[in-house]
């Protein structure tokens, strides 16, 4: 079971699973837990993820951390909060694995207030957050807006608890700031990066300079985007909307000759 599950091949495991049921091998956490996982890995398997759920309560498991915490997660990718939330409510002990599932499927189903309401309660139970409990905090502040709770929550990151932003962290702060027309902060931001932005990133502020009909920014953010990669079509397309909204159409057909240029260079 373990051997097909790591292999992405999850209805073999679910096989082995239910050959195993009539003799009496489905006591075992390992087995319930990769049984579960082989349910997260395929489509369309949720009623058979809630037969393994039935195991794990008849083998009296169910509220074992290792247990619990994946079957959140199964139920949370599945969309089937409620039923996470049930598991969650029974666990006897949580960590962060516990509290971050939850988040995830506060901030997938769009119910933001809950994501901070639980991040607020895992905070009051001591519990450390991750690296993926940011991720999610902040792509809850993205999606309402909330632009001062967002740069507390990634300046905590690494003053509070010692954790240093990865690339997705950065870019949902970018995303942030530029929805809300601090393209400034958002320059700013991909200047202090420790790491290289890629081309999400700076495609993410260019759409938002057209959003703002910010030229100067824009101009400054294409040619960046150019030095990482000049055949990418959509930095041009970028560009070239960004000019057309402000009624420079001579600069606009420049940059379709340089699409057009590049693009076929690159074919010889």
């Amino acid at each position: 079971m373990v051997g097909y599950t790591e292999r992405g091949r999850s209805e073999e495991a679910i096989f082995c699973f239910e050959e195993m049921v009539p003799k009496g091998g489905c006591t075992n956490p390992v087995t319930i837990v990769c049984a579960l996982k082989a349910c997260c890995g395929s489509t369309g398997t949720i009623a058979k993820g809630r037969e393994v759920h039935a195991q794990a309560i008849k083998a009296g498991i169910e509220s074992e951390l290792i247990i619990g915490n994946t079957l959140i997660d199964m139920y949370v990718k599945s969309c089937s909060l409620r039923e996470a939330e049930q598991v969650f409510d029974k666990l006897v002990a949580r960590d962060v694995v516990s509290w971050t599932a939850l988040i995830a499927g506060y901030a997938q189903l769009g119910e933001n207030e809950n994501v901070f309401h639980t991040y607020d309660q895992m905070h009051e139970s001591g519990i450390k957050p991750n690296l993926i409990t940011f991720v999610h905090l902040l792509n809850a502040c993205n999606h309402v807006g909330m632009v001062f709770e967002g740069e507390t929550y990634f300046e905590s990151m690494s003053s509070d608890y010692g954790l240093t932003p990865t690339m997705d962290h950065y870019t949902c702060m970018i995303d942030l700031l530029g929805r809300a027309g601090h393209l400034g902060k958002a320059v700013s931001m991909i200047r202090r990066m420790p790491m290289q932005p890629d081309l999400v990133v700076l495609h993410t502020v260019l759409l938002a300079c057209r959003k703002w009909g910010n030229v100067e920014f824009g101009r400054h953010v294409f040619e960046h985007a150019l030095r990482l990669d000049k055949k990418a079509e959509a930095t041009y397309m970028y560009m070239f909307n960004i000019y057309s909204d402000a009624s420079m159409h001579d600069d606009a057909d420049i940059i379709e000759a340089m699409r057009v240029e590049n693009i076929r260079n690159g074919f010889h």
